[in-house]
């Protein structure tokens, strides 16, 4: 299974030659708009009916956060009203690895990075890392949806283009990273730009 990991030049090295490498809190990929490695699905499990996912969006971003909102009809700006909305956002937080399924200079320039690494041997890092953390990841190819349904795993058709395979760690914390140890060989610089 090829999976590439897109960095900032200083962890690079340490992927290829073992050592600490930080795993995200998915927190700090939470933003109002999309931008790289920025998106308003992350930390939710959600579930809706009658909505897109720009109506399902402006809901939870705007009025209902982690929660729940079922009306009979919903006015939107501009005048539009939505019939029978049901939409129920819980909170997911956790650690993620985002590793792509395809070698891109363009995926890594969107995302922000600098260095494409391949992952060798993915699930045994993936078990690697659970051990460290005390917890088994969930793990998977993200699906995207024209819908407002999210998930770890579920995001907006806006950003297919990440081409996204996930560990998930569903872990809470306020920290903004966990470090772990990794020994060499888990990875090898494919190009840096």
């Amino acid at each position: 299974m090829r999976r590439f990991l897109y960095l900032r030049s200083e962890h690079a090295a340490t992927w290829c030659t073992g050592g600490r490498v930080p795993i995200p809190n998915a927190a700090n990929f939470v933003a109002r708009e999309r931008c790289g490695t920025l998106t308003p699905d992350e930390l939710y499990h959600q579930q809706v009916v009658n909505l897109s996912a720009d109506d399902a969006d402006f809901i939870r971003q705007r009025i209902v956060g982690a929660g729940g909102l079922h009306a009979r009809r919903v006015l939107f700006p501009g005048g539009r009203v939505v019939e029978n909305v049901h939409l129920v956002a819980q909170h997911a937080p956790g650690f993620v690895l985002s590793f792509c399924t395809i070698e891109s200079v363009e995926v890594c320039e969107r995302l922000g990075k600098r260095v494409c690494v391949r992952v060798n041997r993915l699930m045994t890092l993936v078990h690697r890392i659970s051990d460290q953390l005390g917890i088994a990841a969930e793990i998977g190819h993200c699906r995207y949806v024209t819908t407002g349904e999210r998930s770890p795993f579920v995001k907006s058709y806006r950003d297919e283009w990440q081409h996204e395979w996930r560990a998930f760690w569903p872990i809470q914390s306020e920290e903004r990273e966990i470090w772990v140890n990794l020994p060499a060989g888990f990875a090898s610089v494919v190009w840096s730009l």
